[in-house]
């Protein structure tokens, strides 16, 4: 019982020692709950900012969905005029898209556009149908080194702005990530959205990440 006594008085006696103890401490206690506090804080604002970026995040794919979707819609209807006319012609084209779309911007698309699917061998024929344009855009490439290579030659784009001009003639199935998108297209007979590539319309100037949709169009009296 003394001993208890004892302890427990020198315990006591510490902040008779030390007079100046209980404010310090009480300021050491002050700063832990403060440090705690805002602790709590800051993880509630993170929490808040992760709900936020879910948000913005769903709220993004959505909207690149719905653009996309618009997109597919006139690529199909597009690609079923083509499949069913022996030839169209610039102006033709032209005239097509300005009807059915008067603001590509608006859906995050710089253009519509055919692309060609020949052989190595008629490259020279596509140069000379492109050779009324200036520039790259008069210049089939990259240019094959075999005859029976297969290359889809971009022919005809829309609008007809200098970036898209400066696109005709490239040649799609030469780029890996194209050429799959590409492939993907004719092998499921639908649309079919590339990997991040940088866009022809944008060679010369800094980066830019875009993607490609391809729809397949097919002769009627192919097998």
């Amino acid at each position: 019982m003394e001993q208890r006594l004892e302890r427990r008085v020198v315990r006591q006696a510490w902040f008779l020692r030390y007079p100046r103890g209980m404010p310090f401490a009480l300021f050491i206690l002050g700063m832990v709950i403060t440090l705690l506090f805002i602790v709590n804080i800051e993880r509630s604002d993170s929490q808040a900012r992760h709900l936020e970026l879910d948000h913005d995040s769903a709220a993004l794919a959505s909207e690149l969905e719905r653009k996309a979707t618009e997109n597919i819609a006139y690529l199909n209807a597009a690609a079923s005029m083509l499949s069913v006319t022996q030839s169209v012609s610039q102006d033709e084209f032209s005239q097509f898209v300005a009807d059915m779309s008067v603001n590509h911007s608006a859906r995050g698309s710089l253009g519509m556009g055919l692309a060609r699917w020949v052989k190595g061998s008629d490259a020279a024929q596509l140069q000379d149908e492109l050779s009324r344009y200036p520039g790259d855009g008069g210049r089939v490439r990259p240019l094959p080194t075999d005859g029976n290579a297969d290359m889809a030659v971009i022919t005809l784009l829309e609008p007809r702005t200098s970036a898209n001009i400066h696109a005709l003639g490239y040649d799609l199935a030469s780029e890996q990530v194209r050429r799959a998108a590409i492939d993907e297209a004719i092998r499921t007979n639908r649309a079919a959205v590339s990997g991040k590539v940088q866009l022809i319309q944008d060679e010369g100037r800094q980066a830019t990440a875009g993607i490609l949709i391809f729809v397949p169009v097919f002769k009627r009296d192919a097998a």
